[in-house]
């Protein structure tokens, strides 16, 4: 009998199965000339069968000596129509048997089939997956890209501040008329500034800085604001800056009774500051974001910073 293996390989599924097809044909070929030609031998015996009865229906006087070698002949035609039914019988067998196979050949290719097509959804899955990926890789590569650049313009901007005050510094002690500030202070131009190292109220940072002989500190102008953002150091700071209370408009002031003007802290409304009843002003935490004045109740906890006019 003749045995079919399957090929592993997807792409020889195509060629195996028109082989399979065509040595099918062929067997069945082979099994319907077999039943052909037995189909011919029993007809040949039915004839000699029926020649026989007649013979022996017939008068004769030779019947006698005849019946024996027509006995055997008989016999022999008998025993040849069994043989042939039986080998009818295995071919019958063997077409069955090579269906089976045929249809489990089918099975196996129909399944071949499905598990290529399986392989090739997931390896397109995968590929969009790839580029998903790539492109993300490239779009933080970019992040990544302008990061660096605003990180260097701010260090940029940070060491010019820090020269800008190293210049400063370096005139005024060229000056021999300008007095010194008291130990742990810090110099800008005829100023002397002190950073405290706890938090309190506005109010309690006020005083502290009277009872030193000083006050919060006043911004005039936008250097001195750029400068004591260097000196804070990030930190959230409260200024001498505050609404005015006692009136139904509040406007912003400095402790020494001073108006806001336009360049210093731009961001705020200097006609009406706060909707609270008292609101006072401090440096935002983040050291390199320029005029960052926020609004917030005195009452809160804060650090702050005095400021010593020499």
């Amino acid at each position: 009998m003749v045995r079919y293996v399957n090929s592993p390989t997807v792409r020889r599924n195509s060629g195996e199965r028109t082989e399979i097809g065509r040595a099918d044909m062929t067997k069945i070929y082979v099994v319907v000339g077999i039943g052909f030609g037995l189909l011919c031998i029993i007809q040949f015996a039915v004839n000699m069968s029926l020649r026989l009865q007649a013979v022996e229906n017939r008068p004769n006087t030779n019947s006698t000596c005849n019946c024996t070698f027509i006995t055997r002949l008989r016999d022999q035609l008998l025993q040849d129509n069994d043989k042939l039914n039986r080998e009818k019988n295995q071919l019958l067998q063997e077409k069955y048997e090579l269906n089976q196979e045929k249809n489990k050949l089918l099975q196996d290719n129909d399944k071949l089939n499905r598990e290529k097509n399986q392989l090739l959804q997931e390896k397109y899955e995968l590929n969009r997956e790839k580029n998903q990926l790539a492109t993300e890789k490239t779009e933080l590569q970019d992040t990544n890209r302008k990061l660096i650049e605003e990180k260097t313009s701010l260090n940029k901007n940070i060491a010019d501040q820090r020269q800008q005050i190293d210049e400063l510094q370096q005139t005024l002690a060229l000056k021999p008329d300008v007095r010194s500030c008291p130990p742990g202070w810090i110099t800008y131009m005829s100023s002397c500034y002190l950073l405290s190292s706890r938090r309190n109220t506005w109010d309690k940072a006020n005083q502290d800085c009277v009872q030193r002989g000083a006050h919060l500190v006043i911004l005039n102008d936008q250097m001195e604001e750029q400068v004591v953002r260097t000196f804070v150091r990030g930190k959230a700071v409260w200024t001498g800056l505050r609404s005015e209370t006692g009136t139904w408009l509040r406007t912003c002031k400095w402790v020494d009774g001073s108006p806001l003007t336009n360049e210093i802290c731009a961001q705020l409304n200097r006609k009406s500051c706060y909707k609270e009843p008292e609101s006072c002003v401090y440096f935002d935490e983040c050291q390199l974001c320029l005029k960052t004045c926020v609004q917030s109740s005195c009452q809160v906890y804060k650090y702050w910073m005095c400021e010593m006019e020499l």
